[in-house]
């Protein structure tokens, strides 16, 4: 899959990388759009935590298809 990831000097690439695995409880969703908004470049620049128990990564607006779910996940 392809994905923007943050080099050792923190400038960005685009590159090829590994599906995740999806833990039990997670959903494999295959985006089509993902959006970047002013809270993620603030995020970037050390300026916005992002909010508790949530990942790291920037562009956590996205819109695609559900690939993969649990059997009991409404997300299907």
């Amino acid at each position: 899959m392809r994905a923007i990831v943050v080099n050792a000097d923190q400038s960005l690439s685009w590159r090829e990388v590994a599906p995740p695995e999806p833990e039990d409880s997670q959903i494999m969703i295959e985006v089509h759009a993902s959006a970047v908004n002013r809270a993620d470049l603030m995020q970037r620049a050390g300026n916005y935590p992002p909010p508790p128990d949530w990942p790291q990564w920037m562009g956590l607006e996205a819109a695609g298809v559900v690939k993969s779910a649990p059997p009991d996940s409404r997300w299907q």
